[in-house]
């Protein structure tokens, strides 16, 4: 039976490092990134200006938490506006090109995906789902809006149960 096991072990090793090779593409430089004018891996998915970039006028505001199974759609620029939780039960989801800006006259807008919620979002390179300050062009920097908070039910790396979002109150909800 070890011999079996160890067998099986060793074809998926081959089988593994085979896959490896034809996805990996020798370079002649070092890093991530190759030096100019080479195009970058990351064109057409990752926008490297956002601060000046125009977003739409939003025309919904979402300020209080999602309790049912709820869809934001493309057609909507949407407005958070203080802590919003996705509550444990129901699904948030995004349409591909959807805009979602934090509100910064509202310091702790942000989005709280809850333990035993979840959140299905999945943008595209010619639709991504942007997610940003309500803050005009030019204006915009960190820690205008909370951001996106997922939060998990996994076993922690120390003899804790949980624990708590840092900087939020110790609720239920800010658990992880």
């Amino acid at each position: 039976m070890k011999k079996i096991l160890l067998g099986l072990v060793l074809l998926l090793a081959v089988i593994s490092s085979n896959a490896q090779v034809q996805f990996l593409k020798p370079v002649t430089y070092r890093g991530a990134f190759a030096p100019a004018p080479t195009a970058q891996w990351t064109d057409g998915w990752a926008n490297w200006d956002p601060k000046n970039t125009v977003y739409p006028s939003t025309n919904v505001t979402v300020n209080s938490n999602i309790t049912t199974n709820t869809r934001w759609t493309k057609n909507n620029t949407y407005l958070l506006s203080g802590i919003i939780y996705v509550k444990s039960g129901a699904t948030l989801t995004i349409e591909a090109g959807t805009v979602i800006r934090g509100d910064a006259n509202v310091p702790t807008s942000s989005l709280v995906v809850t333990r035993g919620s979840k959140i299905y979002a999945v943008g595209t390179s010619s639709e991504p789902i942007v997610f940003t300050s309500n803050k005009a062009v030019g204006s915009r920097g960190l820690g205008d809006w909370g951001g996106i908070i997922i939060l998990g039910n996994a076993n922690l790396n120390d003899a804790s149960d949980f624990k708590y979002i840092e900087g939020l109150t110790q609720v239920d909800d800010n658990k992880y």
